[in-house]
């Protein structure tokens, strides 16, 4: 009897670096770019097609402009001064309703997580306010706190905090108990516990969290901003813009803070990367 035997295709063997044999240089580089090329590619055409759009008539200009007339407002709203205190005002207040929510859910996740009854006492009213409108809080925020940048931070915080809560209490539930009861059979403290089997486990989804918090919160820095009166801000530029029916200038501050959105993102996959070499190593 005759045994037969299959090789795969050259261009599926892989070799000692992880990367197919047989394949071209330019076709390694490639793959490895492979999400930025496609991904940039996608934004070109979105771009292209609303120029034609615009350039052809098909919309009405007035209310969608055009990506050239957004770049050219893009372009003389950020060389003016007005625009440092816009960025400044609005990272601030982004940035402290931020760093308030990851402490606040992190710090709740862990202890709803790991202790059953914390979990069972706050879970009725996390799930209460977490489905609540939170948007709609803004005018007693204001309410409470009056017209500037601390009702901002409040709004920022409550658009925040639950996705990085929930990620972080399901994340500690993740954990494989068999790592639990194998640490606890060293010996370990529960600081201990925590710090080298809780936290590495559940971190995949507390960052996770911090990616959705990082969207959320910029949702909230900018409702506050049109809501609360602001007299600066990204978001106090755009409503002004669009009560003017300037509509490049609407989109410009759209496109900026969208790109600090990804900004903030593209820092946590680093941060993730990093992470995720300690957790491993």
């Amino acid at each position: 009897m005759s045994t037969v035997t299959s090789e795969a295709p050259a261009d599926r063997q892989v070799g000692a670096s992880g990367a197919p044999r047989g394949m071209s240089p330019w076709r390694l580089r490639y793959r490895r770019r492979e999400p930025i090329v496609l991904g940039t590619l996608c934004l070109i055409l979105v771009l292209v097609a609303w120029q034609v759009a615009a350039d052809a008539g098909w919309v009405n200009k007035l209310f969608v402009s055009s990506p050239t007339d957004v770049a050219r407002a893009m372009w003389d709203y950020i060389t003016t001064a007005q625009f440092a205190k816009d960025l400044s005002t609005t990272g601030l207040t982004f940035i402290y309703g931020l760093l308030l929510s990851l402490v606040a859910g992190i710090v709740l996740g862990l202890l709803m997580g790991w202790y059953k009854r914390v979990g069972f006492f706050l879970d009725y009213l996390v799930s209460l306010v977490y489905a609540s409108p939170r948007i709609a809080l803004v005018p007693l925020l204001i309410l409470w706190f009056g017209i500037g940048r601390t009702t901002g931070i409040a709004m920022v915080f409550l658009m925040s905090v639950f996705p990085v809560l929930i990620n972080t209490m399901t994340g500690v539930h993740s954990v494989d108990p068999l790592l639990i009861e194998m640490a606890r059979s060293q010996k370990a403290s529960r600081l201990q516990l925590i710090r080298t089997v809780v936290l590495p486990g559940a971190l995949p989804q507390v960052l996770s969290g911090v990616r959705l918090a990082i969207g959320n919160g910029l949702i909230g820095v900018v409702v506050a901003e049109f809501l609360a009166g602001s007299s600066s801000g990204l978001g106090f530029t755009m409503q002004a813009a669009a009560q003017s029916f300037e509509a490049p200038q609407l989109f410009a501050g759209l496109v900026i803070i969208s790109a600090l959105g990804l900004i903030a993102t593209q820092l946590l996959r680093i941060l993730e990367r990093r992470f995720q070499r300690w957790r491993t190593s």
